[in-house]
């Protein structure tokens, strides 16, 4: 049996993935466990997310190609590896953009976490362990937010004396946090 690594995505062009040149350097360091997680999650669910290119030279995804090229040592294949091209004057240029692309401007919070699974109806039990969502303490987020990978449920009980106070929160039953509403 032929050990394929799926694309799941398109971008605007392909490219063989031996045509890609590294551009960042030692900027960010993949740890093993890490590495792990990002390997069980492209065997899982494919190549999911095209790469950021400047003339052929990686902006973005350098640690997903890594564990793809780890994943060719092994014996699977790829097929040519969707791109999104970034418009840049020079090498200065695609480095100030790489930077910005790697720049954190918003963080993750419990509440928005515990919102966006509920909205989305997502079951985290199946991500979790190949999720990094560094601004969430994720041992303590599901022991007070989730329970079964389904986000904690209000009784109508809960909700009555929720709404009642009407202040646009919900506490939750479990942990006591706050979550907007």
């Amino acid at each position: 049996m032929k050990k394929i690594i799926k694309i799941t995505c398109k971008g605007s062009g392909v490219i063989p993935i031996d045509k890609l040149k590294d551009f960042q350097g030692n900027l960010k360091t993949l740890e093993r466990d890490e590495f792990e997680k990002l390997k069980r999650s492209i065997l899982k669910h494919g190549f999911s997310f095209p790469v950021f290119v400047w003339k052929n030279f990686l902006l973005d995804g350098h640690q997903r190609l890594f564990t793809v090229r780890e994943l060719l040592k092994q014996g699977y294949t790829i097929a040519d590896i969707p791109i999104v091209e970034v418009q840049a004057q020079d090498k200065a240029e695609a480095a100030e953009k790489l930077l910005r692309l790697n720049s954190h401007h918003a963080k993750i919070t419990e509440d928005g976490l515990y919102e966006f699974l509920n909205e989305m109806s997502v079951d985290i039990s199946g991500l979790v362990d190949d999720l990094t969502l560094p601004d969430i303490d994720m041992d303590r987020f599901l022991d007070g937010w989730v329970e079964d990978g389904k986000p904690i449920t209000l009784t109508d009980d809960q909700q009555q004396e929720n709404n009642s106070q009407d202040t646009g929160f919900v506490t939750c039953p479990k942990c006591g946090f706050e979550v907007k509403i």
